[in-house]
Protein backbone atom coordinates (compact mmCIF):
# COMPACT_ATOMS: atom_id res chain seq x y z
CA UNK A 1 0.00 0.00 0.00
CA UNK A 2 1.06 3.30 -0.78
CA UNK A 3 1.24 6.05 1.58
CA UNK A 4 -0.80 7.96 -0.47
CA UNK A 5 -3.46 5.27 -0.11
CA UNK A 6 -3.86 5.36 3.89
CA UNK A 7 -7.38 6.32 4.51
CA UNK A 8 -7.24 9.79 6.72
CA UNK A 9 -8.57 8.61 9.58
CA UNK A 10 -5.76 6.04 10.48
CA UNK A 11 -3.46 8.50 9.15
CA UNK A 12 -4.46 11.08 11.42
CA UNK A 13 -4.02 8.68 14.22
CA UNK A 14 -0.61 8.02 13.28
CA UNK A 15 -0.05 11.60 13.24
CA UNK A 16 -1.27 12.20 16.70
CA UNK A 17 1.45 10.19 17.92
CA UNK A 18 3.82 13.35 16.79
CA UNK A 19 4.78 16.79 18.56
CA UNK A 20 3.46 19.53 16.51
CA UNK A 21 6.62 20.93 15.11
CA UNK A 22 6.81 17.78 13.07
CA UNK A 23 3.06 17.78 12.60
CA UNK A 24 3.69 20.91 10.73
CA UNK A 25 6.90 19.30 9.09
CA UNK A 26 4.26 17.12 7.83
CA UNK A 27 1.72 19.25 6.41
CA UNK A 28 3.90 20.05 3.47
CA UNK A 29 4.80 16.38 2.53
CA UNK A 30 1.67 16.13 0.44
CA UNK A 31 -1.82 17.28 -0.09
CA UNK A 32 -3.62 14.68 1.52
CA UNK A 33 -1.17 14.82 4.63
CA UNK A 34 -1.96 18.74 4.69
CA UNK A 35 -5.68 18.40 4.55
CA UNK A 36 -5.57 15.63 7.28
CA UNK A 37 -3.75 17.81 9.57
CA UNK A 38 -5.63 21.42 8.83
CA UNK A 39 -9.00 19.73 8.99
CA UNK A 40 -8.49 17.76 12.44
CA UNK A 41 -9.72 19.66 15.16
CA UNK A 42 -7.51 17.48 17.71
CA UNK A 43 -4.30 17.78 15.88
CA UNK A 44 -4.47 21.65 15.52
CA UNK A 45 -5.59 22.13 18.56
CA UNK A 46 -2.14 19.75 19.66
CA UNK A 47 -0.39 22.52 17.41
CA UNK A 48 -2.08 25.55 18.37
CA UNK A 49 -1.49 24.34 22.27
CA UNK A 50 2.43 24.40 21.14
CA UNK A 51 2.34 27.56 19.46
CA UNK A 52 0.85 29.33 22.38
CA UNK A 53 3.34 28.09 24.77
CA UNK A 54 0.64 25.36 26.41
CA UNK A 55 -0.40 22.16 27.22
CA UNK A 56 -3.70 20.46 27.62
CA UNK A 57 -5.29 20.79 31.07
CA UNK A 58 -7.56 19.54 33.13
CA UNK A 59 -10.91 19.18 31.60
CA UNK A 60 -12.97 16.57 33.66
CA UNK A 61 -15.69 18.62 34.20
CA UNK A 62 -15.83 20.96 31.30
CA UNK A 63 -18.68 20.01 28.36
CA UNK A 64 -16.39 21.61 25.36
CA UNK A 65 -15.46 20.07 22.47
CA UNK A 66 -12.05 19.74 20.95
CA UNK A 67 -13.31 22.24 17.91
CA UNK A 68 -14.61 24.52 21.31
CA UNK A 69 -11.24 24.66 23.14
CA UNK A 70 -9.88 25.57 20.06
CA UNK A 71 -11.65 28.22 19.38
CA UNK A 72 -11.56 29.55 22.90
CA UNK A 73 -7.49 29.33 22.69
CA UNK A 74 -7.98 30.95 18.91
CA UNK A 75 -9.75 33.92 21.19
CA UNK A 76 -7.37 33.75 23.91
CA UNK A 77 -4.87 34.40 21.07
CA UNK A 78 -6.32 37.14 19.97
CA UNK A 79 -6.89 39.32 23.41
CA UNK A 80 -2.76 38.57 24.07
CA UNK A 81 -1.53 40.04 20.32
CA UNK A 82 -4.12 43.07 20.45
CA UNK A 83 -3.05 43.18 24.42
CA UNK A 84 -7.25 43.63 24.73
CA UNK A 85 -8.61 42.59 27.59
CA UNK A 86 -12.16 41.39 28.88
CA UNK A 87 -12.76 43.06 32.30
CA UNK A 88 -10.80 45.50 34.33
CA UNK A 89 -11.39 46.07 37.96
CA UNK A 90 -9.80 48.07 40.31
CA UNK A 91 -9.32 46.72 44.25
CA UNK A 92 -8.31 49.10 46.73
CA UNK A 93 -4.91 47.31 48.33
CA UNK A 94 -2.04 48.80 49.24
CA UNK A 95 0.54 49.85 46.42
CA UNK A 96 3.53 47.37 45.66
CA UNK A 97 5.72 49.81 47.12
CA UNK A 98 4.09 50.22 50.25
CA UNK A 99 3.74 46.51 51.11
CA UNK A 100 6.44 44.53 52.16
CA UNK A 101 6.27 41.60 49.79
CA UNK A 102 4.00 39.78 47.71
CA UNK A 103 3.24 36.89 45.20
CA UNK A 104 1.72 35.86 41.95
CA UNK A 105 1.27 32.43 41.32
CA UNK A 106 -1.56 30.33 39.73
CA UNK A 107 -4.10 33.03 39.19
CA UNK A 108 -3.88 34.06 43.33
CA UNK A 109 -2.05 37.74 44.42
CA UNK A 110 -1.09 37.59 47.96
CA UNK A 111 0.46 40.66 49.93
CA UNK A 112 2.16 41.57 52.85
CA UNK A 113 0.88 44.73 54.46
CA UNK A 114 3.31 46.69 55.82
CA UNK A 115 1.97 47.38 59.56
CA UNK A 116 2.82 47.41 63.15
CA UNK A 117 3.51 43.77 63.26
CA UNK A 118 3.78 42.66 59.73
CA UNK A 119 1.94 39.38 60.69
CA UNK A 120 -0.57 39.03 58.20
CA UNK A 121 -1.35 39.03 54.51
CA UNK A 122 -4.45 39.59 51.76
CA UNK A 123 -5.15 36.80 49.07
CA UNK A 124 -6.75 37.86 46.32
CA UNK A 125 -8.44 35.20 43.49
CA UNK A 126 -7.88 36.67 39.99
CA UNK A 127 -9.80 34.13 38.43
CA UNK A 128 -13.03 34.62 40.63
CA UNK A 129 -14.34 38.53 41.02
CA UNK A 130 -11.41 40.12 42.15
CA UNK A 131 -13.32 43.34 44.09
CA UNK A 132 -15.20 40.53 46.48
CA UNK A 133 -12.64 37.89 47.22
CA UNK A 134 -9.88 39.64 49.08
CA UNK A 135 -9.50 37.80 52.06
CA UNK A 136 -6.85 39.47 55.15
CA UNK A 137 -5.39 36.32 56.80
CA UNK A 138 -3.26 37.05 60.31
CA UNK A 139 -0.44 34.72 60.73
CA UNK A 140 0.55 33.13 64.20
CA UNK A 141 4.48 33.74 63.77
CA UNK A 142 6.78 34.54 66.76
CA UNK A 143 9.36 37.14 65.32
CA UNK A 144 9.48 39.32 62.75
CA UNK A 145 7.83 38.11 59.46
CA UNK A 146 10.01 38.77 56.59
CA UNK A 147 8.92 37.09 53.27
CA UNK A 148 6.68 34.32 51.88
CA UNK A 149 6.18 31.98 48.82
CA UNK A 150 3.27 30.56 47.69
CA UNK A 151 2.00 26.92 45.30
CA UNK A 152 -1.47 27.52 45.37
CA UNK A 153 -1.40 24.01 43.45
CA UNK A 154 -0.05 22.54 46.45
CA UNK A 155 -2.40 24.49 49.04
CA UNK A 156 1.03 25.62 50.33
CA UNK A 157 2.32 29.00 52.25
CA UNK A 158 6.11 29.06 53.24
CA UNK A 159 6.94 32.16 55.24
CA UNK A 160 10.34 32.91 56.92
CA UNK A 161 10.75 34.54 59.80
CA UNK A 162 13.38 34.70 62.59
CA UNK A 163 13.56 35.91 66.56
CA UNK A 164 16.89 35.70 68.40
CA UNK A 165 19.09 34.44 65.91
CA UNK A 166 17.02 31.58 64.40
CA UNK A 167 14.97 31.69 61.18
CA UNK A 168 12.21 29.78 60.33
CA UNK A 169 10.62 28.31 56.95
CA UNK A 170 6.92 27.68 58.37
CA UNK A 171 4.70 25.29 56.49
CA UNK A 172 1.43 25.71 56.04
CA UNK A 173 -1.98 25.30 54.15
CA UNK A 174 -3.09 28.36 52.10
CA UNK A 175 -6.18 27.73 52.39
CA UNK A 176 -6.44 27.30 56.25
CA UNK A 177 -3.18 28.50 57.59
CA UNK A 178 -3.15 24.76 59.46
CA UNK A 179 0.29 23.17 59.69
CA UNK A 180 0.59 21.43 55.92
CA UNK A 181 -0.37 17.69 55.77
CA UNK A 182 2.45 17.38 53.79
CA UNK A 183 5.08 18.47 56.26
CA UNK A 184 7.22 15.83 58.72
CA UNK A 185 7.59 18.86 60.88
CA UNK A 186 5.81 22.15 60.29
CA UNK A 187 8.48 24.39 61.13
CA UNK A 188 12.19 24.48 59.58
CA UNK A 189 14.41 26.13 61.70
CA UNK A 190 18.25 27.81 60.81
CA UNK A 191 20.76 29.69 62.63
CA UNK A 192 20.38 33.26 61.49
CA UNK A 193 20.46 36.80 62.25
CA UNK A 194 19.20 40.21 62.25
CA UNK A 195 21.95 41.27 59.48
CA UNK A 196 21.23 38.39 57.32
CA UNK A 197 17.91 39.73 56.75
CA UNK A 198 18.89 44.10 56.31
CA UNK A 199 19.47 43.46 52.44
CA UNK A 200 17.89 41.38 49.83
CA UNK A 201 16.59 37.88 50.15
CA UNK A 202 14.05 35.51 48.44
CA UNK A 203 12.32 32.26 48.80
CA UNK A 204 11.40 30.05 46.03
CA UNK A 205 9.48 26.62 46.06
CA UNK A 206 9.84 23.72 43.14
CA UNK A 207 7.27 20.65 44.02
CA UNK A 208 9.16 19.40 47.01
CA UNK A 209 11.47 21.54 47.36
CA UNK A 210 12.29 25.47 48.98
CA UNK A 211 15.20 27.56 47.96
CA UNK A 212 16.44 30.68 49.95
CA UNK A 213 18.73 32.95 48.81
CA UNK A 214 20.49 35.73 51.74
CA UNK A 215 22.13 38.83 48.96
CA UNK A 216 24.67 40.24 51.68
CA UNK A 217 25.68 36.70 53.37
CA UNK A 218 25.80 35.53 50.32
CA UNK A 219 24.03 32.27 50.83
CA UNK A 220 21.74 29.63 49.25
CA UNK A 221 19.85 27.18 50.92
CA UNK A 222 17.68 24.47 49.49
CA UNK A 223 15.47 22.01 51.86
CA UNK A 224 13.06 19.29 50.98
CA UNK A 225 10.31 20.98 52.98
CA UNK A 226 8.39 17.79 53.28
CA UNK A 227 11.06 15.94 55.02
CA UNK A 228 12.75 19.12 56.80
CA UNK A 229 16.10 18.28 55.18
CA UNK A 230 18.35 20.87 54.35
CA UNK A 231 20.69 19.20 51.33
CA UNK A 232 22.56 22.27 49.67
CA UNK A 233 24.04 25.09 51.32
CA UNK A 234 26.93 27.01 49.69
CA UNK A 235 28.62 28.53 49.09
CA UNK A 236 31.11 26.59 51.74
CA UNK A 237 33.70 28.82 52.11
CA UNK A 238 34.29 31.87 51.53
CA UNK A 239 34.38 31.61 47.83
CA UNK A 240 34.71 35.20 45.80
CA UNK A 241 33.00 34.36 43.01
CA UNK A 242 29.76 33.44 44.75
CA UNK A 243 28.54 37.03 45.08
CA UNK A 244 24.84 37.91 45.90
CA UNK A 245 23.13 34.15 44.50
CA UNK A 246 20.42 34.81 42.41
CA UNK A 247 18.99 31.85 41.79
CA UNK A 248 15.67 30.61 39.32
CA UNK A 249 14.57 26.75 39.45
CA UNK A 250 14.65 25.22 36.03
CA UNK A 251 12.75 22.63 37.41
CA UNK A 252 12.22 20.89 40.92
CA UNK A 253 15.72 19.04 40.19
CA UNK A 254 17.78 21.78 38.59
CA UNK A 255 18.22 25.35 38.71
CA UNK A 256 20.50 28.54 37.91
CA UNK A 257 22.40 31.11 39.66
CA UNK A 258 23.56 34.10 37.91
CA UNK A 259 26.27 35.34 39.60
CA UNK A 260 28.03 38.74 39.60
CA UNK A 261 31.52 37.24 37.87
CA UNK A 262 29.65 37.23 34.29
CA UNK A 263 28.60 34.40 34.09
CA UNK A 264 25.35 31.71 34.54
CA UNK A 265 25.97 28.69 36.33
CA UNK A 266 23.31 25.72 36.36
CA UNK A 267 22.70 23.32 39.03
CA UNK A 268 21.23 19.84 39.24
CA UNK A 269 20.02 18.46 41.97
CA UNK A 270 20.69 14.40 42.62
CA UNK A 271 18.46 12.75 44.09
CA UNK A 272 17.99 8.72 45.92
CA UNK A 273 14.57 7.43 46.48
CA UNK A 274 12.98 10.30 44.66
CA UNK A 275 13.99 12.64 47.29
CA UNK A 276 16.96 15.31 46.69
CA UNK A 277 20.51 14.91 48.29
CA UNK A 278 22.56 17.06 47.11
CA UNK A 279 23.24 19.40 43.98
CA UNK A 280 26.63 19.49 41.53
CA UNK A 281 27.18 22.02 39.16
CA UNK A 282 27.43 20.97 35.74
CA UNK A 283 27.98 23.79 33.67
CA UNK A 284 29.06 27.79 33.69
CA UNK A 285 27.54 29.96 30.55
CA UNK A 286 30.09 32.85 30.54
CA UNK A 287 28.88 35.83 29.24
CA UNK A 288 30.64 38.63 26.86
CA UNK A 289 33.72 39.62 27.83
CA UNK A 290 34.08 42.99 29.93
CA UNK A 291 36.09 46.15 29.53
CA UNK A 292 39.28 45.88 31.92
CA UNK A 293 37.41 49.08 33.69
CA UNK A 294 33.86 47.24 33.78
CA UNK A 295 32.31 44.99 36.51
CA UNK A 296 28.77 43.50 36.95
CA UNK A 297 27.39 45.56 40.01
CA UNK A 298 24.32 43.87 40.08
CA UNK A 299 22.88 40.69 38.33
CA UNK A 300 18.94 39.77 38.42
CA UNK A 301 17.16 36.34 37.23
CA UNK A 302 13.61 36.09 36.81
CA UNK A 303 11.18 33.50 35.62
CA UNK A 304 7.43 32.31 35.99
CA UNK A 305 6.62 30.12 38.81
CA UNK A 306 6.68 26.57 39.02
CA UNK A 307 3.79 25.01 40.21
CA UNK A 308 3.41 21.76 41.29
CA UNK A 309 0.33 20.67 39.56
CA UNK A 310 -1.81 22.22 37.19
CA UNK A 311 -4.71 24.30 38.11
CA UNK A 312 -8.11 22.32 38.48
CA UNK A 313 -10.50 23.22 35.82
CA UNK A 314 -8.20 25.03 33.06
CA UNK A 315 -8.45 23.66 29.91
CA UNK A 316 -4.35 24.90 29.09
CA UNK A 317 -1.74 26.13 30.94
CA UNK A 318 1.91 26.65 30.12
CA UNK A 319 4.59 23.86 31.73
CA UNK A 320 7.58 24.75 33.14
CA UNK A 321 9.74 24.05 30.10
CA UNK A 322 7.84 26.75 28.00
CA UNK A 323 9.49 30.04 30.15
CA UNK A 324 12.06 32.78 28.92
CA UNK A 325 14.52 33.44 31.96
CA UNK A 326 15.39 37.26 31.92
CA UNK A 327 18.80 38.14 33.47
CA UNK A 328 18.79 42.30 34.27
CA UNK A 329 22.47 43.26 34.85
CA UNK A 330 23.64 46.49 35.95
CA UNK A 331 27.43 47.70 35.69
CA UNK A 332 30.02 49.87 36.63
CA UNK A 333 29.98 52.56 33.90
CA UNK A 334 27.64 55.12 34.80
CA UNK A 335 25.29 52.23 36.11
CA UNK A 336 24.26 51.01 32.20
CA UNK A 337 21.16 48.33 32.54
CA UNK A 338 21.08 45.55 29.92
CA UNK A 339 18.41 42.77 29.68
CA UNK A 340 19.80 38.87 28.53
CA UNK A 341 16.62 36.87 27.50
CA UNK A 342 17.67 33.31 27.52
CA UNK A 343 15.26 30.34 26.80
CA UNK A 344 14.28 27.28 29.11
CA UNK A 345 14.79 24.96 26.37
CA UNK A 346 18.82 26.66 26.20
CA UNK A 347 19.53 26.06 29.89
CA UNK A 348 18.10 23.02 30.52
CA UNK A 349 20.10 21.29 27.48
CA UNK A 350 22.99 21.00 29.40
CA UNK A 351 20.68 19.12 32.16
CA UNK A 352 19.02 16.56 29.57
CA UNK A 353 22.96 15.90 28.13
CA UNK A 354 24.07 15.66 31.89
CA UNK A 355 21.31 12.78 32.83
CA UNK A 356 21.99 11.35 29.45
CA UNK A 357 25.94 10.86 30.28
CA UNK A 358 26.86 12.56 27.46
CA UNK A 359 28.21 15.72 29.46
CA UNK A 360 31.45 16.13 31.69
CA UNK A 361 31.06 16.69 35.38
CA UNK A 362 31.73 20.10 35.18
CA UNK A 363 31.49 22.46 31.81
CA UNK A 364 32.38 25.92 30.97
CA UNK A 365 30.85 27.43 27.75
CA UNK A 366 32.27 30.27 25.74
CA UNK A 367 29.91 33.26 25.34
CA UNK A 368 30.38 32.57 21.28
CA UNK A 369 29.10 28.92 21.68
CA UNK A 370 26.20 29.51 23.33
CA UNK A 371 24.93 33.19 23.44
CA UNK A 372 24.72 34.88 20.11
CA UNK A 373 22.18 32.26 18.39
CA UNK A 374 20.27 31.25 21.50
CA UNK A 375 19.56 34.61 23.39
CA UNK A 376 18.49 38.36 23.15
CA UNK A 377 20.13 41.63 24.55
CA UNK A 378 18.49 44.06 25.04
CA UNK A 379 18.56 48.00 26.76
CA UNK A 380 16.90 48.28 29.57
CA UNK A 381 16.38 50.22 33.05
CA UNK A 382 16.18 49.38 36.73
CA UNK A 383 13.17 47.39 36.63
CA UNK A 384 13.30 44.50 39.21
CA UNK A 385 9.47 43.73 40.50
CA UNK A 386 9.06 40.15 40.81
CA UNK A 387 6.48 38.35 38.16
CA UNK A 388 6.52 40.27 35.52
CA UNK A 389 7.98 37.52 33.92
CA UNK A 390 5.67 34.37 33.29
CA UNK A 391 5.38 31.98 30.86
CA UNK A 392 7.69 33.11 27.60
CA UNK A 393 6.35 36.40 28.03
CA UNK A 394 7.81 39.44 29.80
CA UNK A 395 5.35 42.71 30.45
CA UNK A 396 6.86 46.63 31.04
CA UNK A 397 5.94 49.99 31.62
CA UNK A 398 7.32 52.00 28.76
CA UNK A 399 9.28 55.09 30.97
CA UNK A 400 6.80 57.51 30.43
CA UNK A 401 4.22 55.07 32.02
CA UNK A 402 1.72 55.58 29.28
CA UNK A 403 1.80 52.40 27.38
CA UNK A 404 2.26 48.67 28.14
CA UNK A 405 4.77 46.82 26.38
CA UNK A 406 5.24 43.24 26.33
CA UNK A 407 7.67 40.98 24.90
CA UNK A 408 6.76 37.62 23.74
CA UNK A 409 9.13 34.62 22.84
CA UNK A 410 6.88 32.31 21.96
CA UNK A 411 7.40 30.22 18.80
CA UNK A 412 7.73 31.91 15.27
CA UNK A 413 5.93 29.79 12.98
CA UNK A 414 6.10 31.00 9.12
CA UNK A 415 3.31 32.26 7.24
CA UNK A 416 1.35 32.71 10.74
CA UNK A 417 1.96 36.58 11.29
CA UNK A 418 2.57 39.89 8.97
CA UNK A 419 5.09 42.06 8.86
CA UNK A 420 3.72 44.78 10.81
CA UNK A 421 2.96 42.60 14.41
CA UNK A 422 6.07 43.24 16.02
CA UNK A 423 7.91 40.44 14.73
CA UNK A 424 11.64 41.15 15.81
CA UNK A 425 13.61 38.05 13.95
CA UNK A 426 16.72 40.14 12.36
CA UNK A 427 19.84 40.14 15.08
CA UNK A 428 20.48 43.23 16.89
CA UNK A 429 24.01 44.65 17.62
CA UNK A 430 25.14 46.16 21.21
CA UNK A 431 28.01 48.70 20.34
CA UNK A 432 31.05 48.52 22.34
CA UNK A 433 31.19 52.05 22.67
CA UNK A 434 27.59 51.86 23.74
CA UNK A 435 28.23 48.93 26.29
CA UNK A 436 30.52 47.73 29.08
CA UNK A 437 31.50 44.90 26.21
CA UNK A 438 35.25 44.48 24.43
CA UNK A 439 33.48 43.63 21.77
CA UNK A 440 29.98 44.22 19.68
CA UNK A 441 27.70 41.79 20.96
CA UNK A 442 25.29 40.58 18.40
CA UNK A 443 21.66 38.19 19.41
CA UNK A 444 19.02 36.69 17.60
CA UNK A 445 16.63 34.68 19.44
CA UNK A 446 13.33 35.83 18.35
CA UNK A 447 10.66 37.64 19.46
CA UNK A 448 7.33 39.78 19.18
CA UNK A 449 7.12 43.15 20.93
CA UNK A 450 3.36 44.10 21.40
CA UNK A 451 2.67 47.65 22.65
CA UNK A 452 -0.91 49.70 23.90
CA UNK A 453 -1.74 52.98 25.32
CA UNK A 454 -3.43 53.17 28.59
CA UNK A 455 -5.94 55.62 30.09
CA UNK A 456 -3.95 56.19 32.85
CA UNK A 457 0.04 55.83 34.01
CA UNK A 458 1.07 52.85 36.23
CA UNK A 459 4.41 52.30 37.48
CA UNK A 460 4.75 48.70 37.89
CA UNK A 461 3.21 45.32 35.62
CA UNK A 462 2.64 42.15 36.62
CA UNK A 463 1.74 39.40 34.59
CA UNK A 464 0.20 35.47 34.88
CA UNK A 465 -1.14 33.42 32.59
CA UNK A 466 -4.66 34.89 32.21
CA UNK A 467 -4.40 38.45 33.95
CA UNK A 468 -2.56 41.42 34.32
CA UNK A 469 -1.74 43.57 37.62
CA UNK A 470 -1.18 46.96 37.53
CA UNK A 471 0.08 49.20 39.85
CA UNK A 472 0.66 52.78 40.97
CA UNK A 473 3.59 53.16 43.43
CA UNK A 474 1.86 56.57 45.18
CA UNK A 475 -1.57 54.79 45.29
CA UNK A 476 -3.49 51.88 47.27
CA UNK A 477 -5.17 50.48 44.53
CA UNK A 478 -4.28 47.75 41.98
CA UNK A 479 -6.05 47.04 38.94
CA UNK A 480 -6.50 43.69 37.36
CA UNK A 481 -7.30 43.47 33.92
CA UNK A 482 -7.76 39.47 32.80
CA UNK A 483 -6.81 39.11 29.24
CA UNK A 484 -8.54 35.64 29.35
CA UNK A 485 -11.54 34.49 31.73
CA UNK A 486 -11.29 30.74 32.19
CA UNK A 487 -14.67 29.05 32.18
Amino acid sequence: MNVADVPPEILGAILAFLDPPMMLACSTVSRLWHETITTSPYLQYAIELWSDGLVSGDTSSSQLTTSDKLQTLYERRRSWLNLDWTSRTTIDLPSLHNCRAFELVGGVFALQEWGSDFRSISLLDLDAHPETTVSRKPLDLSGHFEDFAIDPTQDLLITLSWADDVACLTLRTLSQLQAHPMAKDPVIRFKSNEEAFQLTFSIQIAGDVVGLSLIGPDQLRLWNWRTGILFADFPQNDDPEFMDPEFQFLSPRAFVVAERTAQISIFVIEERDGAPTGVICIATLKLPALTDDAWVRSFCAHAGPIRAHPARDRPFYPPETRRIFLFLMSFSDNGRWLRLFVHYRTLYRYVVRYLRGKLDTYVEVPWEEWGPEHTRLLPASDYRWLRHVHGERAIFPTPDGKFIRLLDFGPIIPGRSTDDDGLMCIPTTVDPADSPFKDAVTTSLPYRSLQRTLEEEFDVFLIDQDHIVASRLNTDQMTVFSVYKSE
